[in-house]
């Protein structure tokens, strides 16, 4: 029993650390071979294009079963032990991975991570799936419902987190505000600078440039305050 439990536990780290590669390389791979773009979506070759589309599909479900067993675990704990036919302490020992991290009432918030981290993930390759050939980025108007959509979601998931402050520490709901804060002046640089790339407005290329190192500067600076913020919970361990 022992032995099946720490497998499970594996399975779940492993689960928690491959979820948004895992949505990414299915989804590469449907719009690739669906696309009839590269052979990236066949694994370079290795697969045809029709084994690259149900290996691509087959992922993507396999990712949502998983999904749906962790929520059940975590939300519906009396369905999961009657399901297993395990007792409460087994059972929390194969998902406390992604439960022991937040508060003991908000158990369920890596499910809440990843729902981010998959909703981001299918809008990142949403210009790939509603691509119009022959025009630049700015001309697509697919381009900009691309940014709009991720800044809808970093938005919600910021004022989300803000309202539940689903870490135990307070450092840590801190360095989560800050790098939502962070994601969400990202986008809106990304989608001023393709703004700015416009031929018709005249602007010109130096303003470019200047942009572009203002987006450098806020992602080292999320970098470095992110680091900062650690140290100083380091050096104060009973700091909330």
């Amino acid at each position: 029993d022992d032995l099946l439990d720490n497998i499970c536990f594996v399975q779940t780290v492993f689960f928690s650390m491959q979820i948004a590669t895992s949505w990414r390389v299915s989804l590469k791979m449907l719009v690739k071979v669906g696309s009839g773009g590269d052979d990236s979506g066949t694994l370079g070759g290795v697969l045809s294009p029709a084994s690259g589309t149900t290996f691509g599909a087959v992922l993507l479900v396999t990712e949502l079963c998983f999904m749906l067993w962790y929520y059940v675990a975590i939300r519906h704990k009396e369905w999961a032990r009657r399901l297993l036919g395990i007792n409460a302490d087994r059972l929390k020992r194969r998902v406390d991975y992604v439960t022991d991290r937040f508060r003991v009432d908000v158990p369920w918030w890596q499910l809440a991570v990843w729902a981010r981290q998959v909703c981001l993930t299918i809008t990142i390759h949403l210009p790939d799936l509603l691509a119009q050939s022959g025009s630049e980025d700015y001309a697509r108007p697919v381009t900009w419902v691309h940014a709009g959509l991720a800044l809808i979601i970093l938005v919600v998931c910021w004022v989300w987190h803000h309202r539940i402050q689903p870490y135990e520490f307070s450092f840590q709901n801190k360095l989560e505000w800050w790098l939502y804060f962070s994601d969400v002046a990202v986008v809106l640089l990304a989608a001023l600078y393709t703004g700015f790339g416009i031929p018709d407005l005249g602007i010109p290329i130096e303003a470019v440039d200047a942009l572009g190192w203002v987006m450098f500067a806020v992602v080292v600076g999320a970098m470095l305050l992110s680091a900062l913020l650690s140290l100083i919970h380091i050096s104060e361990p009973t700091r909330r």
